[in-house]
């Protein structure tokens, strides 16, 4: 992605680079921040390619990388008070969690309340050393899977900081996120019963990518499928339409022209919400449809409306999405009208409720849902069987483990990112489809955790808070305001 001739616009008297989506950037990138930048994106090829890193070795990986990154950012200045602000807010809401997740673990039967389990445990094996968590060993561990994301998204802030070094994220998880969705076409296509160098074990029948489950890979592939239609509006909005015919005439595909890179980042689109189809992810059809459609109503609402071609770019907007529908539409729709609704998960939910009435103030510890689910399973529920580790709605699964003082977090981080987005809507009117894109990709996540533990699988945590980085930086790239 190119960076075109800085502008006369200031933010806080530091004058910043106007964007311009796709094309190479000119200027020099100082080594030590170019070293950094290749650090932090191979935190996150860790975190994707070895199965989402759901084993112990990848996951561990990443997390060091992160952590790394993260002391080599700790020395640059932030020059935008607002990114400044946020990442002092996003560094409070890690240290608040880390501390409760460290306090539930810890054993000190004089101070803290410990769970009721213990009690029982006592009585029978004799003295213990209670705590609050059921499982603190597994409560301990889960601080890795907690923690990393909010370092992420903190070191990303630090280095990714300001409008130039952001649109470097922005292209680099473009083009890895198409790249993994290339792989899972061609393997699905190809060798459709493998997973990377493995067989199959799960999910014969569906694209998963790099993915051990579809959700997941759906969840994966509609954040990429966003990235990609926000750089398709962001080139249609500088795309001269009365020039259109000589343009088309002259057309090269391989070209550096408007028409060049709204054709490329349209196939690009294509190319992941067809993979995302092939998936047969009924969650994952209808967040990443939310997320699309949020997207539309923060480019293209109200007031930016009335532009001249804005009724164009929602017409090409809605003409792709509908041609990929009709396409590749038919196996996640036919499973979505045969199969319903999870009658599984929806037993599960409401036991998941029940464990939640009785642990509801401290919880019983993040990670422990394994531990204390078999205690509260319905047996009256035909449909549940074999071993349930999540709980398929990451909100209830959080709750459950860290108690009611998720919730403050949950809505402050919610409400903080929101405002970020807006901000970038109503200020950078030529930058609008990144916080547009932001806005989008936090409902689609949001949305997916409520019937799936998508954001529990470190691979999609790990993009998907680089992607918040990268959009929130530039929404704010012109905003030194207290918000």
């Amino acid at each position: 992605m190119s960076m075109p001739e800085p502008s006369s616009a200031a933010a806080q008297g530091v004058t910043q680079p106007r964007l311009s989506a796709g094309r190479g950037h000119t200027a020099a990138v100082p080594i030590g921040q170019r070293w950094g930048e290749y650090l932090y994106f191979t935190s996150i090829v860790l975190a994707v390619v070895p199965f989402g890193a759901v084993h112990a070795i990848p996951l561990g990986l990443s997390a060091v990388v992160t952590c790394l990154v993260l002391v080599l950012s700790l020395g640059r200045a932030v020059t935008n008070p607002a990114i400044g602000r946020l990442i002092v807010q996003a560094a409070g809401v890690a240290a608040l969690l880390t501390g409760w997740l460290l306090v539930q673990s810890l054993s000190a039967p004089d101070i803290l309340p410990s769970h009721p389990a213990w009690r029982s445990v006592e009585r029978d094996f004799g003295a213990i050393e209670p705590s609050i968590s059921i499982n603190p060993n597994a409560t301990a561990w889960s601080l890795i899977d907690l923690a990393t994301p909010f370092l992420s998204f903190v070191s990303a802030l630090i280095l990714f900081g300001n409008d130039t070094a952001a649109a470097r994220l922005w292209r680099f998880l473009r083009l890895f996120g198409l790249g993994v969705t290339i792989f899972g076409l061609a393997q699905f296509l190809i060798l459709p019963n493998t997973i990377l160098f493995y067989e199959k074990w799960a999910y014969h029948g569906s694209l998963t990518a790099t993915f051990v489950n579809r959700n997941s890979a759906a969840t994966f592939l509609g954040l990429v499928a966003l990235l990609w239609f926000g750089e398709f509006l962001g080139n249609m909005r500088r795309l001269a339409w009365r020039d259109l015919a000589d343009r088309l005439s002259s057309f090269r595909w391989g070209g550096g022209d408007d028409l060049s890179h709204v054709l490329r980042a349209a196939l690009a689109t294509f190319l992941c919400l067809g993979a995302l189809f092939l998936s047969t992810s009924r969650g994952g059809l209808i967040a990443t449809t939310l997320g699309f459609s949020v997207v539309f109503v923060a480019m293209d609402g109200g007031a930016a409306a009335a532009r001249p071609g804005a009724l164009w770019r929602l017409l090409a907007g809605l003409g792709l999405l509908l041609m990929v529908f009709v396409l590749f539409g038919g196996l996640a729709l036919q499973r979505l009208r045969v199969q319903g609704a999870d009658e599984d998960r929806l037993c599960t939910y409401l036991s998941t409720v029940e464990a939640i009435r009785d642990n509801w103030l401290f919880g019983t510890g993040f990670g422990t849902f394994a531990n204390i689910f078999p205690l509260y399973r319905d047996p009256s529920c035909a449909g549940i069987e074999g071993v349930w580790d999540r709980v398929h709605n990451s909100y209830l699964e959080a709750i459950l483990g860290l108690g009611l003082i998720f919730a403050a977090p949950l809505i402050y981080c919610a409400s903080r990112l929101v405002s970020t987005f807006r901000v970038g809507i109503a200020t950078r009117r030529r930058q609008r489809h990144f916080a547009a894109v932001g806005l989008g990709v936090l409902a689609l996540v949001a949305s997916h955790a409520l019937v799936d533990f998508s954001i529990q699988i470190h691979g999609v945590a790990m993009y998907w808070v680089a992607i918040l980085a990268a959009t929130a930086a530039i929404a704010l790239g012109r905003s030194g305001r207290v918000m």
